[in-house]
């Protein structure tokens, strides 16, 4: 995963170099760590109960909980965040040359 993100993790930057706002940047870094987090564990889980260590399988699962609650806060919010961002960006004379003027 990391080396598909590089240059988001590295520089900030997205498609053909464009520069991403700092605030959405720090919300999907966030959100990718989170998932990142989540097949790490799930991974992690995988082991513990192929080498019948369910006690520990057992302690460390209460982690996937926090896991998913941050997948889940943090998706949405990155998605707010970005459409409000395309939103302020978004100009009425490109919405007219695709035919919505209003």
């Amino acid at each position: 995963m990391l080396v598909g993100f590089r240059s988001f993790v590295a520089s900030g930057t997205g498609v053909a170099g464009r520069v991403i706002d700092p605030i959405i940047f720090r919300l999907d870094l966030i959100h990718g760590l989170a998932i990142a987090a989540w097949f790490v564990l799930f991974f992690i889980q995988s082991l513990l109960i192929g080498t019948r260590n369910r006690r520990l399988h057992f302690k460390l699962g209460w982690s996937a909980v926090a896991v998913a609650l941050a997948i889940a806060i943090t998706g949405p919010w990155v998605a707010s965040a970005r459409f409000r961002s395309l939103r302020q960006n978004f100009t009425s004379s490109a919405c007219c040359i695709r035919g919505f003027c209003s």
